[in-house]
């Protein structure tokens, strides 16, 4: 059965990954207030609607038709395929053209153009949000294990333990390392597995109640931006000591708030929103493009053109998924059907 909310649910998701890269190019460097602290936890994290999502989806779809092989050639085709193609420029282009200096020069200098090239792909450095390729591929490499814990009801009860591990260990430094990405998200996929395994359950449950869950997130927000140094995400490495990772229990929260008010348009239907999560997994691959390249002309604040704000990042935001749409148009009005080889949709 195919669902609006979620499908709307998508379309939310996409916003919040791309408002989280169009702070910088807004000009807004947040941590001057506490009030610009508080902003920034709610805006930043946003992959943690998309791991939800992609949790919730796997048990929905694929679970109970699910074959290895197939599941894996898919998202070879679909996930990996994209990846591949668009990185291609990006690493050529840092390693023989950047006027400036590139990722690998500061985080992986001194060795040959081939192992550059295979670590940024193994990273996802080339390009911002790329990263999470990587990350995800392995998730879906493992994704037998989800199918056994979800036959054995043990989603929720591995779930939630891990979650607690994940806001210690906090996101890796720079993204680079897929395998801490995966001990901080997977938690979240399988968090999102067992809310379609019960979302009957959790919609009786929690109809007109989904104030409560975002008045708590609200509440996390605050909480960072109070009493922690954490702005936004926080990234360190795995086994250093950074405290609790507020973020992560504050997005999950939202992730059951957006779900159930969202349920409540389940016969709605909104094109826009629609059309938005359609094309969300090209958005996810195009917007970098645009802001890497405003990154070249302004690398550090001091070079910035603006003092900006959260509504100055809400129109970078919106003019980075309006941009983004339309390049995958266009490449979809040229490549027709194999366009989802190439940018993902």
């Amino acid at each position: 059965m195919f669902l609006h909310s979620f499908n709307y649910f998508r379309g939310i998701a996409i916003i919040f990954v791309v408002l989280a890269h169009s702070y910088i190019p807004a000009g807004w460097q947040p941590g001057e207030s506490v009030f610009d602290r508080f902003q920034f936890s709610l805006m930043m994290n946003g992959t943690v609607f998309f791991v939800f999502i992609s949790g919730f989806l796997f048990h929905h779809v694929f679970v109970p038709r699910y074959q290895y092989k197939k599941f894996m050639v898919k998202k070879a085709k679909f996930v990996l395929m994209p990846y591949l193609c668009l990185s291609v420029l990006p690493i050529l282009f840092w390693l023989f053209w950047a006027p400036i200096d590139a990722p690998h020069e500061s985080l992986y200098s001194g060795h040959g153009d081939w192992q550059t090239a295979i670590w940024y792909l193994w990273t996802g450095r080339q390009l911002t949000a790329y990263w999470y390729i990587p990350m995800v591929m392995v998730l879906f490499l493992i994704s037998p294990l989800v199918v056994w814990l979800t036959k054995k009801n043990l989603l929720l009860w591995l779930g939630l333990p891990m979650l607690v591990v994940a806001s210690f260990i906090h996101r890796p430094e720079g993204n680079l390392q897929a395998f801490q990405s995966l001990a901080y998200f997977f938690p979240v996929f399988l968090i999102g597995g067992w809310a379609s395994a019960h979302k009957d359950w959790l919609y009786q449950k929690l109809a007109n109640r989904e104030i409560w869950l975002l008045l708590v997130a609200i509440a996390l927000a605050a909480i960072q931006a109070l009493y922690t140094d954490q702005v936004g995400n926080s990234h360190k490495p795995a086994l250093q000591w950074g405290g609790i990772d507020y973020s992560l229990y504050q997005k999950v929260l939202l992730c059951f708030a957006l779900m159930i008010f969202l349920h409540r348009f389940e016969d709605k239907e909104w094109h826009w929103l629609n059309t938005l999560a359609n094309v969300s997994f090209a958005i996810y691959f195009i917007h970098p493009w645009f802001t890497t390249w405003w990154r070249m002309y302004h690398p550090t604040p001091d070079t910035w053109p603006t003092s900006g704000n959260l509504l100055y990042t809400l129109a970078v935001c919106a003019l980075l998924i309006v941009l983004s749409v339309v390049v995958a148009k266009v490449f979809k009005a040229i490549f027709k059907t194999r366009s989802r080889y190439i940018i993902g949709w």
